[in-house]
């Protein structure tokens, strides 16, 4: 079992995040067109490697419905299912485009091009950087960061070399994934700067990895990667 969760956004305006909800065919040309002009949206996703045996569906439309899924806010397969049957996301496609069905979007994560995406992300925040989206800073004047620990998934019965574990007091152990995300915080956008997944015990470690330790690793692969992020790095949760 590979934990597939990949922290993926779009620095996209409050405002136009409500103007497209409303769902009017302007308005999402309107975000189209901003999101390929800004950050090649667009031909990123054409670059994502296709991992099904022979689909009807292309993989560009399949991440096009996703993408919208997340800047939309649609909290659930479900939901998203809805939309698509509804047929609101043909309003910005090309005419006789296939759609998926929502079985198609599930087989298509299952097997995502990780890979793939984190070169979109890299290239977002970097994007989001070299245009000073955070000129002004986020809070009083300077660039601020937070990083926390977020619990990705947890079972009593799968498992895999990765999992993290606790045994609580009926004696069952429970398995779990946990990574620390790095975002930054007080203004808007607030952009996810990167994730990395916390470590299980090894080499005869009586304990797994914990945030502090993940936190400084991820602190110095984002540096690396973008060098200066941030003027401020909030952890409050990890040194208390």
């Amino acid at each position: 079992m590979q934990n597939k969760s990949i922290l993926f956004i779009i620095v996209l305006p409050q405002t136009k995040r409500k103007e497209c909800l409303k769902m009017g065919k302007s308005y999402l040309k309107q975000i189209l067109t901003y999101i390929n002009k800004v950050y090649d949206i667009g031909e990123k996703i054409n670059t994502l490697k296709d991992k099904r045996v022979k689909s009807p569906v292309k993989v560009s439309t399949i991440s096009f419905v996703v993408l919208f899924g997340f800047m939309l806010q649609i909290r659930s397969f479900n939901r998203l299912n809805h939309w698509i049957e509804k047929g609101k996301f043909k309003k910005v496609v090309p005419k006789k485009t296939k759609m998926p069905c929502i079985d198609s979007v599930r087989r298509f994560l299952a097997d995502f091009d990780l890979h793939g995406l984190k070169n979109m992300h890299s290239h977002i925040v970097k994007t989001s950087i070299k245009n000073k989206v955070f000129r002004s800073g986020t809070v009083d004047g300077l660039k601020v960061a937070a990083i926390d620990g977020v619990e990705l998934f947890e079972s009593t019965k799968k498992c895999c070399n990765n999992c993290l574990t606790r045994v609580h007091k009926d004696e069952i152990t429970h398995y779990f994934h946990r990574s620390v995300i790095c975002s930054t915080v007080g203004s808007d956008p607030h952009l996810i700067l990167g994730q990395e997944m916390l470590e299980p015990k090894r080499d005869g470690s009586n304990k797994d990895e914990g945030e502090v330790t993940g936190g400084k690793r991820l602190i110095k692969k984002l540096y690396k990667k973008f060098h200066h992020f941030a003027d401020i790095i909030v952890s409050i949760r990890l040194l208390g």
